[in-house]
């Protein structure tokens, strides 16, 4: 069941135009859908979806944090700086 919801969730939002980032040295890449339901199912990634608390609520992908763009400090970011972030929204305005 969980696996289900996990593509209801990255396919609803590819609908309405996902856009998903990665940062990387050269600076930040575009990556499709299926490559991050792949990256989820098989390496440990950090997935940050920056809608805001109700939007995130409303449905989410399973291991995403919610970190609203609004209230977002990159330069303050917990995690890893050599490691990809993958960032992701409804429509690729605030990942972007």
């Amino acid at each position: 069941m969980k696996k289900i919801m996990i593509i209801v969730s990255i396919l609803v939002l590819s609908t309405v135009g996902i856009v998903i980032f990665t940062s990387n040295e050269s600076g930040i890449t575009k990556i499709d859908v299926e490559t991050l339901q792949n990256r989820l199912e098989n390496e440990k990634i950090t997935l940050l979806d920056v809608r805001e608390v109700v939007e995130y609520e409303g449905g989410h992908i399973e291991g995403a944090v919610n970190a609203p763009l609004s209230s977002l400090n990159a330069t303050e970011l917990p995690y890893p700086k050599d490691e990809p972030i993958y960032v992701i929204c409804r429509s690729g305005n605030r990942s972007a």
